[in-house]
């Protein structure tokens, strides 16, 4: 038998599914407190803002991202060390995809100023790794269509469409990521 989850684990869980279907400045702390029937009081006894209820639920997700560029080298080794970076991030992307769907359609995170900022530097890191030695403006433009080729279907499909397809959108990734090196 599991654990019975925490009451901050399930405002955490209620938080997403609210961001994900209202957004999270459409999102109040009296609509958390009553899909989780916890008072408002309590609601602050467990985080003090939604501002760190936010954190609290994005940050799991950011936290593994950089991750994943922690453990691959700069400019990982063509093609195998880029397509282990590629299903590493995938990964995450499936693994987080309440998150990522949410994030990619509301703002609210790359507005955050932590928050942003970390999302923004793991994306530099990303595309820095996969554009190589190349660190031209297209090359950089290139890498962030390629990490658009793994955030877009987590968005536009579901889970188990993307699940299903996860090969074949690594293997455009890593083909897409050969254009970029082949043109230096």
């Amino acid at each position: 038998m599991s654990p019975r989850p925490s009451r901050r684990d399930e405002l955490v869980e209620a938080a997403l599914s609210a961001f994900s279907e209202r957004g999270f400045e459409g999102t109040s702390i009296g609509q958390l407190s009553d899909a989780t029937g916890v008072s408002k009081a309590a609601f602050t006894y467990h985080f003090a803002s939604k501002e760190e209820l936010l954190a609290e639920a994005v940050g799991p997700f950011l936290d593994r991202l950089g991750e994943v560029k922690r453990r691959h080298p700069d400019a990982p080794s063509w093609p195998d060390g880029v397509r282990a970076l590629l299903e590493d991030y995938m990964g995450v992307l499936m693994e987080h995809e309440e998150v990522v769907t949410w994030i990619d359609g509301d703002k609210s995170v790359l507005n955050h100023p932590s928050l942003g900022r970390q999302l923004r530097e793991s994306n530099k890191a990303m595309r820095s790794a996969l554009a190589g030695e190349d660190r031209s403006k297209r090359a950089r433009v290139e890498a962030a269509a390629v990490l658009g080729m793994l955030w877009r279907p987590m968005r536009n499909l579901d889970a188990s469409e993307v699940d299903s397809t996860r090969d074949t959108l690594i293997d455009l990734a890593v083909e897409a990521v050969g254009t970029i090196r082949e043109a230096t």
